[in-house]
C-alpha cells in the first residue's frame, strides 16, 4: 500500500510485537496501535516515518525504553504510549521534535527527574506524565509555555516547591499536582485554570490567596495538605461544581449567600476547624456534602435534615454526611 496514510488498529485484540516493517510505510502520517494487547518494545523502526504526525500506542503491554530515534521524527504533532509498562528516564531529546504539541507517558514506570528541557518544547499544549516514579522538583519554565493548556503530574515521588513561575501560564485549563510530596506555600497559579488538584501533598498557604483570582474554576481539591483561613474567597465562584477542601486547617464558617454557587454538586469540607454552615437545602443539584470532623452543632446540621432524609428514601443527588 505504497499511498497509504492512515492505519488504525484500535481497540482489538492484537498481540505479539508491533512489527518494524511499519518503519518502511514512508507515506504514513497517522498510526493508532492503542487499546491491543502488544508486547515488547516499541521498534526504533517507527522513528523512520518522516512524515508521521499521530502515534497512540496507549494501553498495550509495551516494555523497554522509548527509542530515541522516536524522537528524530520532525512532524510528530501527538505522542502517546501511556498505560503499558515503559521504564527509563523521559528523554530529554523530545526538546527537538519542532512539531511536538500531545506528549503522554502516564501510567508507566518512568523513573528520574523531569527533563528540564521540556520546558523548551514551545508548541506544548498537554503533557501528561501521571503515575510513574518520577523524582526530583518540577522544573521551573512551566509557566513561560504559553501554549500549555494541560499539565499532569498526579501520582508521582515529586519534591520540593511548586515553580515560582507557574502562575505566569497564559492558557493552562488544567493543574494536576496531586499525590506527591511537594511541600511549603502556594503563591501564585495560573488564573485561566478551570481545575486545580494539588491533593495529599504538604502544601501550605491561605484560601483567599490561592482561589480568589482563578475565578474560572469549575472544579478544585487541596484535600490532605496543610492550607488554613477561612473560604469566604470562594463565595465569588459562580462556576464551581466541586469542592474538595477535607484535612485541612480551614476555621470559621461555610456560609455563601442565598443560591451563591448555585450548581454546587460535591462540597467536602470534613476534618477542619469549621465551626459554622449554613441551610444547604435550596440548592439544586447537591449530589455530596461532607462536613464530618469539624465544630458544628445541631444549630447548624439540623437545618440540612432535609437532606439526610432525601437519602434515606434513596431519592437522587441529596446527601449530607454528618458527624457521627
Amino acid at each position: 500500500m505504497p499511498a497509504l496514510e492512515k492505519l488504525s488498529l484500535f481497540q482489538n485484540r492484537l498481540s505479539g510485537q508491533i512489527p518494524p516493517e511499519l518503519g518502511a510505510m514512508k507515506t504514513l502520517k497517522q498510526l493508532y496501535l492503542d487499546f491491543n494487547g502488544l508486547e515488547g518494545r516499541i521498534p526504533a523502526e517507527s522513528g523512520e516515518i518522516p512524515g508521521l504526525t499521530e502515534l497512540f500506542l496507549d494501553a498495550n503491554n509495551l516494555t523497554g525504553r522509548l527509542p530515541v530515534k522516536l524522537t528524530q521524527l520532525r512532524s510528530l504533532v501527538s505522542l502517546f504510549a501511556g498505560f503499558n509498562h515503559l521504564v527509563g528516564p523521559v528523554p530529554a531529546e523530545l526538546t527537538a521534535m519542532p512539531a511536538l504539541e500531545n506528549l503522554s507517558f502516564e501510567g508507566n514506570q518512568d523513573t528520574g527527574d523531569i527533563p528540564a528541557e521540556l520546558v523548551m518544547a514551545g508548541n506544548l499544549t498537554e503533557l501528561h506524565l501521571e503515575h510513574n516514579r518520577l523524582t526530583g522538583p518540577i522544573p521551573e519554565g512551566f509557566g513561560q509555555l504559553f501554549l500549555l493548556t494541560i499539565l499532569d503530574l498526579e501520582g508521582n515521588q515529586l519534591t520540593g516547591s511548586l515553580p515560582a513561575d507557574i502562575g505566569d501560564s497564559r492558557k493552562m485549563r488544567y493543574l494536576n499536582l496531586s499525590r506527591n510530596q511537594l511541600k511549603g506555600p502556594v503563591n501564585s497559579l495560573p488564573c485561566t485554570l478551570d481545575e486545580l488538584h494539588l491533593r495529599q501533598n504538604q502544601l501550605t498557604g491561605t484560601f483567599s490567596a490561592v482561589v480568589a483570582p482563578l475565578t474560572s474554576l469549575h472544579k478544585i481539591d487541596l484535600r490532605e495538605n496543610s492550607f488554613a483561613g477561612t473560604l469566604e474567597g470562594v463565595y465569588s465562584h459562580q462556576r464551581l461544581v466541586e469542592i474538595r477542601l477535607s484535612n485541612n486547617r480551614f476555621t470559621g464558617a461555610f456560609s455563601p449567600a442565598h443560591r451563591t454557587m448555585y450548581y454546587l454538586e460535591h462540597l467536602d469540607i470534613a476534618s477542619n476547624k469549621l465551626h459554622e454552615i449554613r441551610q444547604f437545602t435550596e440548592w439544586e443539584f447537591w449530589d455530596t456534602i461532607q462536613v464530618s470532623g469539624n465544630q458544628f452543632d445541631f444549630t447548624y446540621l439540623l437545618p440540612n435534615a432535609a437532606l439526610i432524609i432525601a437519602a434515606y428514601f434513596r431519592m437522587p443527588r441529596r446527601t449530607l454526611y454528618s458527624p457521627r
